[in-house]
């Protein structure tokens, strides 16, 4: 599931945040992808130049960890 930021009142720069790619789970993990980076992250499966810049888990009744 992506998460279209244009339906959210982000404030900021709007063509900084179509560089990256959120992506959730109903388990409670978010992934933020760097679309733009030119990097292959050495984990990713695939070819394309794309790199995860922060994962966080959010469970009921603990804090969100993020790494």
């Amino acid at each position: 599931m992506a998460l279209n930021c244009r339906k959210h009142n982000l404030r900021g720069d709007r063509d900084a945040i179509e560089n990256f790619l959120l992506v959730g789970t109903y388990g409670g993990m978010l992934h933020r992808m760097n679309l733009a980076s030119g990097i292959r992250d050495e984990y990713s499966i695939g070819t394309t130049p794309i790199c995860e810049t922060g994962r966080w888990i959010f469970w009921k009744n603990r804090d969100p960890l993020h790494w």
